[in-house]
C-alpha cells in the first residue's frame, strides 16, 4: 500500500453546460488555490427497529452532497486582458459578469437564476474536482459563497465555499502541463490603496486609516432535492443574499466623523476601495464599490495602543431595481 502526500493537491473547476451534470476537466481548468478542504455530507438513516436488545441494525446512507472550501488570491487582469481564473468562482457565487470596457470585467450582485438556460443565467453552476495524490474528490451542480478579506500589506484573499452533489471518489492521476495566470505571481497588495466611505462628507480618500477589511457576499445556499438523481440532489441554489462589510478605522474626533451618530441615524454612505497591482501590468487592479453602506455594529477596539473602531456594516441595494449593493471590478 502507498501513502498519500498532503502537499500534492490540485483544484480544477469548470462551468457546466447542463446543470448538475458532472463534466470532465483538463489542465486548463486547474486553479491556483490553497487551504483546500473537502467535506462529505452523507446522512445516515437509522431504522430504529424494535428487538429484544439495545443492539442496532445497520443504518442506510441517504442523499449525497459535498462541500469544497479553498482560498485564492484575488487579482485583476493580466497582459492582453487575460483573466485570472477567479471569474468562474465569482459567477457561481451569484455575480453577473459584464464587460467594463477593453481593460476591465465587472461582477455585480444578481438575483437572476435561469435553470432552463445556463448560458444566460447569472448564477453559473460548476463541476469542481479536488485532486489529491492519486485520487479525485468531486462535486457537481455547485454554487456557493465568497468572503473577501485583506490585511495591510498583504493580498486580498477570496475564501470560497461551494456545495454540490457528490460524485463518487475515484482514482486519478494529477493533471500536468499547468499554466497559471501571470498576475497570480504578483497579486495586488492592500497598501497604497484608495478607500473612502461617504466621500467628502465622511471619510475621504486618504483619511481612512484601516488595517483590515472583509466583504462577505452573504449568500444562502440550499441543495435542491431530486429523487430522480443517483445522489438525491440536482444541484445547489443561491436562495438569498445579505452582503456585509467590516473594517477597522482609527478613532477620530466627533467633529471629524461621528460614528455613533451615523449609526444611530441609520445613515447610508457610498463605499469605494481601489487596490493597484504590483509590477506586472497596469490592469492587475481591483476596485470594490457599494452605493449604500450602513453601520450596523460599532464597537471600540485598539491597535498598537491606539483606539480604533471595529465596524460591521450592511451593504444595501437601491430602493428600485436592487441587485446593486456591491460591484467588483477587475482591471482598469
Amino acid at each position: 500500500m502507498t501513502y498519500k502526500l498532503v502537499e500534492l493537491q490540485q483544484l480544477a473547476a469548470k462551468i457546466e453546460s447542463t446543470e448538475g451534470t458532472a463534466i470532465s476537466m483538463s489542465a486548463s481548468d486547474v486553479q491556483q488555490v490553497r487551504n483546500i478542504k473537502f467535506t462529505y455530507g452523507i446522512p445516515r438513516y437509522e431504522k430504529k427497529t424494535r428487538r429484544a436488545s439495545f443492539s442496532k441494525f445497520n443504518s442506510v446512507g441517504g442523499s449525497r452532497m459535498g462541500t469544497i472550501e479553498f482560498d485564492m488570491d484575488l487579482v485583476g487582469l493580466g497582459a492582453s486582458h487575460a483573466l485570472s481564473g477567479s471569474e468562474i468562482f465569482l459567477q457561481a457565487c451569484g455575480l453577473a459578469n459584464t464587460s467594463g470596457g477593453t481593460n476591465a470585467q465587472l461582477y455585480t450582485a444578481s438575483s437572476i437564476w435561469d435553470y432552463s438556460s445556463l448560458s444566460t443565467s447569472k448564477h453559473k453552476s460548476l463541476t469542481i474536482g479536488g485532486y489529491i495524490d492519486g485520487g479525485l474528490r468531486k462535486i457537481c451542480g455547485a454554487r456557493g459563497n465568497c468572503v473577501l478579506s485583506a490585511k495591510s500589506g498583504q493580498p486580498i484573499i477570496a475564501k470560497f465555499t461551494f456545495t454540490g452533489a457528490l460524485v463518487d471518489y475515484s482514482e486519478a492521476t494529477m493533471l500536468t502541463s499547468i499554466t497559471y495566470p501571470v498576475q497570480q505571481k504578483t497579486p495586488p497588495l492592500f497598501y497604497n490603496a484608495a478607500m473612502s466611505v461617504g466621500g467628502s462628507g465622511g471619510f475621504a480618500t486618504g483619511e481612512l486609516l484601516v488595517d483590515t477589511f472583509e466583504l462577505d457576499f452573504g449568500n444562502v445556499v440550499q441543495m435542491r432535492a431530486d429523487a430522480n438523481s443517483a445522489t438525491g440532489y440536482r444541484s445547489a441554489a443561491i436562495v438569498d443574499r445579505d452582503a456585509r462589510f467590516k473594517f477597522d478605522p482609527e478613532m477620530v474626533s466627533i467633529s471629524d466623523h461621528d460614528f455613533y451618530a451615523i449609526w444611530k441615524a441609520e445613515t447610508t454612505a457610498a463605499l469605494s476601495l481601489s487596490i493597484t497591482g504590483s509590477n506586472d501590468t497596469a490592469e492587475n487592479k481591483i476596485t470594490i464599490t457599494a452605493p449604500a453602506l450602513q453601520y450596523e455594529d460599532v464597537q471600540d477596539g485598539e491597535r498598537g495602543q491606539l483606539w480604533i473602531k471595529d465596524i460591521g456594516a450592511a451593504l444595501r441595494g437601491s430602493d428600485a431595481a436592487g441587485d446593486d449593493e456591491f460591484v467588483i471590478k477587475l482591471g482598469t
